[in-house]
């Protein structure tokens, strides 16, 4: 049953132009810093190669960054997708295991999020090769394509991050059942994360602000704090880095035990009506109407010609207007 939902969300999203809309939107703005000097993405890199691994990992890092409300997109459609559609009934009423469908969806959702990022090594591909031949950017800036450090970046940047932020946004849109806290808890993440880094540069001991890096920027500039030019040209960190794999297994366990936490919680029945509201459904039910009640039934002629459908295109313009902004 895992696999079942896992697969529904995958397709599901593949047929969906977003992901492919925000990988695009990645590459250019690669392709744009690695041909132009004047677009830059976490700063300059003097005359490190355009394309070494070095900048590759700290391109994914900023990414990683930004597309917190490109991760709440995916979590939070796969979470209240159900609810949205008032499918949650059929699928509650269904001998469906609560497991497969929380961790199912989650698993689904979060390997789409992790699509648009290739966006980045596209646009670093691309603006080696196209930049030189096109007289955008001398040769003598790009070096070999490093694989490695694209690999790295997804394994110690890319990944880490999606579990940590994925499995806080995921769990409470799924227990608010509501875009908008999901979409709150985003923001949230991304502004705390600026108002923080603040404080930690006031931090003396550099390892315990590496380690307070939710998103390990601070500890990968720890790792190649003291790089020549030829070594940022030529190597990548890896997950095994003691520094890095200390940093990454602390946020992806709190990412994880909040998703866990949100498991338990997660209610899976329909969610409860207010009180108020209840007892007036049995107030309803318990009044006894019958066909006799209601006399004889109105004859009723569908209206035909041009000022009937004028209004109903008016009628359903404005319902999709609506229905468009508040969403």
């Amino acid at each position: 049953m895992f696999t079942t939902f896992f697969q529904f969300e995958i397709k599901s999203w593949l047929r969906s132009p977003m992901p492919w809309i925000f990988m695009f939107v990645f590459a250019l703005i690669s392709f744009s810093a690695s041909v132009s000097d004047d677009v830059s993405i976490g700063g300059s890199y003097g005359n490190v190669w355009k394309n070494a691994p070095f900048v590759a990992q700290n391109w994914y890092s900023v990414f990683s960054v930004i597309s917190l409300l490109l991760v709440v997109a995916f979590l939070n459609g796969a979470a209240i997708r159900d609810f949205e559609n008032h499918t949650d009934q059929i699928i509650f009423s269904s001998p469906v295991g609560k497991a497969a469908y929380y961790f199912g969806h989650f698993s689904g959702a979060l390997v789409v999020a992790l699509i648009p990022m290739f966006g980045v090594s596209l646009g670093v591909w691309l603006g080696a090769a196209l930049g030189p031949a096109f007289g955008w950017m001398d040769a003598e800036r790009f070096g070999p394509f490093e694989v490695m450090g694209h690999i790295n970046a997804y394994l110690v940047t890319v990944i880490p991050n999606m579990i940590f932020a994925g499995g806080i946004l995921y769990a409470v849109a799924a227990l608010t059942r509501s875009s908008t806290y999901a979409y709150i808890a985003g923001v949230t993440l991304l502004v705390g994360y600026i108002v923080a880094g603040t404080f930690m540069q006031d931090i003396q001991n550099e390892q315990i602000a590496g380690l307070l890096d939710p998103f390990g920027i601070r500890p990968f500039g720890l790792v190649t704090k003291y790089w020549t030019v030829d070594d940022k040209n030529h190597q990548s960190v890896g997950f095994l880095e003691p520094t890095i794999l200390v940093n990454r297994l602390i946020w992806m366990g709190v990412g994880l035990a909040t998703l866990v936490a949100g498991y338990f919680r997660f209610d899976f029945s329909e969610r409860k009506q207010g009180s108020k509201k209840s007892a007036k459904v049995v107030e309803k039910e318990d009044e006894v109407y019958g066909l006799k009640q209601l006399g004889a039934l109105p004859r009723v002629t569908p209206g035909k010609g041009f000022g009937t459908r004028l209004s109903q295109l008016r009628s359903q313009f404005s319902t999709d207007f609506k229905g468009i902004v508040k969403s």
